[in-house]
């Protein structure tokens, strides 16, 4: 009896085994990793969710023991989330690669600072004794009062073409403009006394200039180790307007035009010039502004290589945009000097002038901004000049009236303020661990995850693509 129990019972033992066998075989546990043969890659995906994932709420969202009223609502809560956690993290980064910058004004002392160059210029471009009885001068005292049309100037300065042509524009000013010697009647450099070798001819937009402490002097930058009146230049300039003459510019005023630059770069005076009038002492206090900007890709600065310049500066990319499109319509230069020709007062009149209204209104120019720039930044306050008692000191010195030199002369200090500069530096507002703090915020706020959230994610498709591809390579 005890044999027949025992065969009975391995009997159900193997029954037991074949039927265990055939139930566990298709089902196997989700720990394990083991997953059908005929599951599908969004299957394997779907199951790994609630423990690859570590968000709030996506374990009950992605259960399939949970009852379904329950998952629905965590699912759209997560979804929600999700949706929130995504706008917010699009609009960061699209921040982020906008480049935002700003900036921090910092103010430093020195014990010297340097000093600008200055440029003086006449509003009156030409000497009236030197040029009146000259064809030249009678061409511009006609073409300067004729207020004809422009055709009608036009074919005014082609009826004068072979006078115009025998000058051409640096000659013109050289040979009829004021005199270094006769417009500067004193100057003084911290209180010694200034020659005229101090100052250099400048051919500018504004015609020629009187510059002081420029590079084309060939004398080394200057340095001021104190500031006020005391220290700097100062200089008594002569208008001259009893020479006044008429030029193709039509500028009816009397006095100078005063520009502040930094050493080594060239002046517009006509956009960031200053005036100066007669009868007048004019104190030009500077301050020193130096502007540090960021290159690509965190800013916008490029310092281009110019083809005329040696350095790169807003002001001389300009002039060679202008030069380059003079000369490519007609072919000759005026301010910079190239291996084209230098234009003639006619090329000048026909051309420049009708040239320069188009470079205006198509601007041509990409010149982006330095990486570096210093500019002086100027306070001018002025007094009547001379008083009468050194009017009348004057009239018996230079046997003139006393109102003569309330007409044509002026004074003129140029001083440092103070001995500092004010830095402008730019800088990155947002940075890559900014956005990343930012991204992970969204992420806690909304979904209680992290950055490496991210990460489980990535593995969670990667596993899920390696599990079903192997079960795919064995069914084969």
């Amino acid at each position: 009896m005890s044999i027949t129990k025992d065969a009975g019972s391995r009997k159900d033992s193997k029954a037991s085994i074949i039927t265990t066998g055939k139930l566990e075989k298709p089902q196997e546990r989700e720990a394990s990793g083991v997953y059908r043969d005929k599951v599908s890659w969004a299957a394997v995906f779907y199951k790994s969710i609630p423990d690859a994932v570590s968000l709030a709420g996506i374990k009950y969202a992605f259960n399939p023991r949970e009852v379904r009223w329950r998952r629905i609502l965590w699912l759209v809560l997560v979804a929600a989330g999700f949706g929130l956690m995504s706008y917010q993290t699009i609009e960061r980064c699209q921040f982020y690669f906008s480049r935002p910058m700003s900036v921090d004004v910092t103010v430093e002392y020195h014990r010297s600072v340097p000093f600008p160059s200055v440029a003086i210029c006449n509003v009156n471009a030409f000497k009236a004794s030197l040029i009146s009885r000259t064809a030249v001068g009678r061409f511009l005292h006609d073409y300067s009062l004729s207020g004809r049309k422009a055709a009608e100037r036009l074919a005014q300065v082609e009826a004068s073409r072979g006078i115009l042509s025998r000058f051409n524009t640096s000659v013109l000013y050289q040979t009829f403009g004021h005199r270094l010697q006769d417009a500067i009647m004193f100057a003084l450099w911290n209180g010694e006394r200034l020659t005229m070798d101090n100052f250099t001819l400048k051919f500018t937009d504004w015609g020629l200039c009187f510059a002081f402490n420029d590079k084309e002097n060939g004398l080394p930058p200057l340095r001021v180790s104190s500031y006020g009146m005391s220290y700097g230049l100062d200089v008594k300039l002569n208008v001259e307007q009893d020479e006044y003459f008429f030029q193709p510019q039509v500028r009816q005023g009397v006095g100078f035009q005063v520009m502040l630059y930094d050493y080594g770069t060239e002046p517009l005076i006509e956009s960031d010039g200053f005036a100066v009038s007669v009868g007048t002492e004019t104190f030009i206090g500077a301050e020193i502004i130096e502007h540090h900007y960021k290159e690509a890709p965190e800013g916008d600065c490029k310092n281009k290589t110019l083809k005329y310049f040696d350095t790169y500066g807003h002001s001389e990319c300009l002039l060679e945009c202008a030069t380059d499109f003079y000369i490519l319509h007609c072919n000759c230069s005026t301010i910079v000097k190239t291996e084209a020709p230098q234009c003639s007062i006619y090329k000048y009149l026909s051309c420049i002038l009708p040239t320069h209204e188009l470079f205006l209104q198509t601007a041509p120019c990409r010149c982006p901004r330095p990486c570096f720039s210093r500019r002086y930044s100027a306070s001018v306050s002025s007094l009547k000049f001379p008083s009468s008692l050194w009017a009348n000191v004057y009239s018996g010195r230079f046997s003139e009236n006393a109102s003569h030199f309330r007409e044509n002369l002026c004074a003129m200090s140029v001083y440092m303020k103070d001995l500092s500069i004010r830095q402008v530096r730019q800088h990155l507002d947002y940075s890559f661990f900014s956005l990343l703090s930012d991204v992970g915020g969204a992420l806690g706020l909304w979904l209680g995850g992290s950055v490496l959230t991210f990460f489980e994610v990535l593995d969670l498709i990667g596993h899920s693509a390696f599990v079903y591809t192997a079960r795919l390579s064995r069914r084969r």
